[in-house]
């Protein structure tokens, strides 16, 4: 039996948003610059480790610990794996969650975009793909709807 959340695909595709080259995120507790690069201000001491990511290139079976501190365990209905997902953020109350840490391959678009329940608004995040090279080791890049494409752990 599948113990992690599984998820409607309501993929609302709002996006999480990010930092930018001219505001510092230091305070977030987070590396999100390319390759694990600092963007503090001047060059200043990275954010943190590289490699400590937000979970989502973490794969998950449900059971405690698999996780990083603050993130749970989803998957979508219908879509790949039913007994393997991946870690995720909350991120109905941040809207940077999805892309703070995303240590994922480029051209993957972390994105809040999947709902606990339908007809609520989005409070989790999936990776938006276009091909497989897009998603991180253990995922492909799935279709979910006919014009969504997300990077999940195969069936």
């Amino acid at each position: 039996m599948r113990t992690f959340t599984i998820l409607f695909a309501a993929l609302a595709l709002a996006a999480c948003g990010g930092s930018d080259s001219k505001t510092a995120d230091a305070k977030l507790g987070t590396v999100d610059a390319p390759a694990g690069t600092p963007d503090a201000p001047g060059g200043g001491t990275p954010d943190a480790p590289a490699g400590a990511g937000n979970g989502l290139t973490t794969t998950c079976t449900g059971a405690a610990g698999e996780c990083p501190t603050g993130t749970t365990c989803t998957g979508v209905m219908g879509v790949g794996s039913q007994t393997v997902g991946w870690c995720t953020p909350d991120c109905a109350a941040v809207a940077t969650a999805c892309t703070d840490g995303y240590d994922g391959p480029a051209g993957g678009m972390p994105t809040c975009a999947l709902s606990t329940a339908q007809g609520q608004p989005p409070s989790q995040c999936v990776v938006i793909c276009t091909d497989a090279a897009q998603c991180a080791t253990g995922f492909t890049c799935q279709m979910v709807n006919a014009q969504t494409k997300i990077c999940a752990p195969p069936a």
